[in-house]
């Protein structure tokens, strides 16, 4: 029984040991009402100056953003930037300065929208009515920017801008029986990854290195029953976070 209890203690002097040593978090600052009401996901993204610009639709289906101002201590306030949205925007800054959304109308084509200083927007683009899910964008080196849909055959199409980001080169069939919504990030080495969930709730990955050609799905298996989630890693590759069928949060690492 003495051999047992000095085991105990030993083990909880560890375990207070671990715990006393834990990285702390910085504080966090509590919420903040901006605004409302709204009645979407929503989506924001940093600026190469410092800046992060938040998107959402609102309740006149029209997107409002707002961005951080004071160094990033106060919010600017909402903008309307119109338009009639049915599905969650998405936006990424270009690795240039500029921001783009990408927004689904109620034509379901894909409508984007850039600003390149934050205060003043170009207005709604179509590229095109193929879609049927919200988008996906990522940005590459060179000021490219890549957005991925679902289209309404259920393959994965993608479009990307040319010409420094002036315009865009339309989209391109990448196939596979999709069920989901993409989500896609850039891999810290110039090239885009996206993710999917397949008609068979297994997850596939399709990679870009030049923006031009892609690799072809991968099929990294499980049992899905979320949309992905996908980020970069600053050390290189990409983790992509799903939920499964067994409630869990599965993470998978790229290369």
């Amino acid at each position: 029984m003495k051999r047992t209890l000095v085991f105990m203690i030993g083990v909880t002097s560890l375990t207070l040991s671990l715990l006393l040593h834990q990285p702390a978090f910085a504080a966090f600052s509590g919420f903040e009402l901006l605004g409302g009401p709204f009645v979407s996901d929503p989506r924001c993204t940093f600026r190469t100056t410092g800046e992060v610009i938040c998107a959402v639709l609102g309740t006149d289906q029209a997107m409002y953003v707002t961005r951080t101002v004071n160094s990033g201590v106060t919010w600017s306030g909402f903008l309307s930037l119109g338009g009639v949205i049915v599905r969650n925007p998405a936006c990424i800054d270009d690795s240039a300065g500029s921001v783009i959304c990408a927004v689904i109308g109620t034509d379901n084509a894909l409508y984007i929208n850039r600003t390149s200083n934050g205060t003043t927007w170009g207005g709604f683009q179509s590229l095109g009515d193929i879609v049927v899910r919200n988008p996906s964008c990522a940005s590459r080196v060179g000021r490219e920017v890549i957005c991925a849909v679902l289209g309404t055959d259920h393959a994965l199409y993608v479009n990307r801008t040319v010409d420094a980001g002036v315009s865009w080169g339309g989209f391109q069939d990448l196939g596979g029986g999709i069920a989901g919504n993409p989500s896609c990030t850039n891999d810290d080495a110039g090239g885009v990854i996206c993710a999917v969930v397949g008609s068979d709730s297994s997850l596939y990955v399709n990679r870009t290195t030049d923006g031009v050609s892609y690799s072809g799905f991968q099929n990294l298996g499980g049992i899905i029953s979320s949309d992905p989630n996908c980020t970069f890693r600053s050390t290189g590759g990409v983790v992509c976070a799903v939920l499964a069928k067994d409630s869990g949060l599965y993470v998978n690492l790229g290369p």
